[in-house]
C-alpha cells in the first residue's frame, strides 16, 4: 500500500512538472527578458484562447509585470468610481499617461517581438502593478489588438522595407573616440 502512495506520489510530480513545462515554455524567453531589463518584475507571460469553446472568443498574449512606480498616479478616476475600484484602471484613448508607463509599453512591445511568435495572437494585453506595502496593489491594465498596440506605440514597427535599408555612411566610417 506504501508503495502504490509513492508512486501516486512520484506520478503527480511528473505530471505537474509536464504540465508547467509545456505551459511555460513558450515565454520564457520573454519573461528572461523582461526580467532582464526590468529586475525584480515578476514578469508573468500568458498566451491562448479564453473561452475556447464559445465562437468568436480571440487568441491572447497577457504581459503581467510590477514595476517600481505608480502607474495610476496623475490619472483621473473615471466618474462613478467605486472606491474599491479606484486602484485598478483600464487605459482608455483620452488619458495622459506617465512617459515611464510608455516607455513600459514600448519596451514590453519590442521585447515580445523579439522573443515570441507574435502572429497567431490577436489581442495584447499588458498589466503594470505597483505592489504597495500594506495596501491593494495599483494596477493600469490596457488590451489593444495587437495592430493597435504597434500603431500606437511603434508606428510601422512590423512594416517590411521595400527595398534595402539604406546606412548613412558617417555612422558605418566613423572614427572611435580618442581620449
Amino acid at each position: 500500500m506504501v508503495l502504490i502512495m509513492f508512486a501516486f506520489a512520484f506520478a503527480m510530480i511528473g505530471m505537474m512538472y509536464l504540465y508547467w513545462e509545456l505551459h511555460t515554455r513558450p515565454f520564457r524567453q520573454l519573461q528572461i527578458a523582461i526580467n532582464a531589463r526590468y529586475p525584480n518584475s515578476m514578469p508573468r507571460v500568458i498566451g491562448g484562447q479564453h473561452k475556447s469553446h464559445q465562437p468568436g472568443s480571440k487568441t491572447t498574449l497577457r504581459i503581467v509585470i510590477a514595476v517600481d512606480f505608480d502607474p495610476t498616479l496623475g490619472i483621473a478616476r473615471p466618474a462613478g468610481t467605486k472606491p474599491e475600484d479606484e486602484d485598478r484602471l483600464t487605459v482608455t484613448e483620452t488619458m495622459e499617461l506617465d512617459p515611464r508607463v510608455v516607455q513600459a509599453y514600448q519596451s514590453l512591445l519590442q521585447m515580445a517581438k523579439e522573443n515570441t511568435d507574435l502572429a497567431p495572437y490577436e489581442i495584447i494585453e499588458i498589466f503594470l502593478e505597483h505592489r504597495r506595502p500594506e495596501k491593494r496593489s495599483r494596477t493600469l491594465f490596457a488590451t489593444r489588438t495587437k495592430e493597435d498596440w504597434f500603431k500606437q506605440y511603434w508606428g510601422d514597427l512590423f512594416a517590411v522595407p521595400a527595398g534595402p535599408v539604406a546606412v548613412p555612411v558617417e555612422a558605418t566610417t566613423a572614427p572611435a573616440a580618442g581620449p
